[in-house]
């Protein structure tokens, strides 16, 4: 998903926290954790294929993993 996505929906869930968030920040905040941003292949509001800047589900889902395993290691 593209980061430029990623923020707009944080800012709907969240506004007091996420409100005027841009794919950068989205950026900055997912890096600390290890996931990097990438080309992301998407179809843009009016149809055109495109690439952006944004994560890939398989890097989230790899660090939310890894987390919750070191979580029980603890």
């Amino acid at each position: 998903m593209w980061n430029e996505r990623i923020a707009l929906r944080l800012a709907e869930l969240r506004p007091e926290v996420y409100g005027g968030w841009k794919g950068e920040n989205v950026t900055s905040a997912l890096k600390p954790h290890g996931i990097k941003t990438r080309d992301v292949a998407g179809t843009t509001d009016d149809g055109a294929r495109t690439t952006r800047r944004g994560i890939v589900r398989a890097d989230l889902t790899k660090a939310i993993a890894e987390r919750d395993q070191n979580r029980g290691a603890a």
